[in-house]
């Protein structure tokens, strides 16, 4: 038996990606788990969307974060293009599943 998917995200993210995605169907089904970034990791997404300006959102920059505190995590993404751009620590290619 395979293990079921689990995901996580922000509020943020939610928000952002969620009606494109449909997050509200697998929330439900305990494949979710929301993750609270603000206040506390504030200054370092405002670090992140800084040092990619002119790309990073506010959504974005939060999934950068969350790869940086679950390295083992790929991201799932239909924004390639961008992920491939973004960092994590500065220095590492973030792992992701996109077309």
């Amino acid at each position: 038996m395979q293990p079921k998917p689990h995901f996580l995200a922000a509020p943020s993210i939610i928000l952002d990606t969620g009606p494109l995605v449909g997050f509200l169907e697998v929330i439900p089904l305990g494949a979710l788990d929301l993750v609270r970034l603000f206040p506390q990791e504030s200054p370092k997404i405002r670090v992140l969307m800084a040092s990619h300006a002119g790309c990073a959102q506010q959504a974005d920059a939060c999934v950068v974060r969350l790869s940086e505190r679950h390295p083992q995590a790929q991201i799932l993404t239909s924004d390639g293009a961008d992920f491939r751009i973004y960092r994590r620590n500065r220095i590492e290619r973030i792992p992701i599943i996109a077309p």
